[in-house]
């Protein structure tokens, strides 16, 4: 009986779905404070405020909270995203599939659009080679890797993103700890 010694690249897949299974990190993080869906393979951003609340990046200040890229999952009934009060999956660290507006070059920086483009798309949290003229910025811990299908041309590709550990992700309050010991007594002061 033959084994197999080889294994070639996942086949192309879906905005969102994720490279390889190797190692990756996902949170699960709510869209509560959002007036719309969140689609699948979008950065999104934790505010400081609300660090368990995520959004599709609208300004410069929103993309530096930058907490990871969006998920698909097939049990949305939309099929192409989280709906406004949605839990939403997010890739914080590993490989995912985007799509990436412009054509990119291996192991090249990514920026993350902040602005609707020109077209109206609804496009807020793609991806791209450069700022676009100021509609995008630099995501300094995410890298394009690879493209599915043709090289350097604009499409789905291979994401990684490394997002630091507890962006996006705060747990609940444990309770107060016991108080300490009283310390000892000061000495008096001088009496007039």
């Amino acid at each position: 009986m033959a084994v197999q010694t080889t294994f070639g690249a996942p086949a192309a897949g879906c905005i969102g779905s994720l490279y390889n299974l190797g190692t990756f990190d996902a949170a699960e993080i709510d869209n509560k404070t959002a007036a719309a869906a969140i689609p699948f393979g979008r950065g999104v951003y934790c505010a400081a405020a609300t660090p368990n609340v995520c959004a599709l990046p609208v300004s410069e200040a929103t993309a530096a909270r930058f907490a990871g890229v969006t998920v698909e999952d097939r049990t949305k009934v939309s099929g192409e995203g989280y709906a406004a009060n949605e839990e939403v999956r997010i890739l914080q660290r590993g490989r995912i599939r985007v799509y990436f507006e412009t054509a990119m070059t291996a192991n090249q920086a990514v920026y993350m659009r902040i602005t609707e483009s020109d077209t109206g798309a609804a496009d807020q949290g793609q991806f791209r080679a450069d700022d676009g003229g100021g509609e995008a910025v630099l995501v300094s811990n995410a890298v394009f890797r690879a493209v599915d299908g043709v090289q350097g041309a604009a499409g789905i590709g291979v994401l990684e993103v490394n997002v630091a550990p507890g962006i996006g992700i705060v747990g609940p309050t444990g309770p107060t700890g016991p108080t300490g010991p009283t310390g000892p007594t000061g000495p008096t002061g001088a009496t007039s």
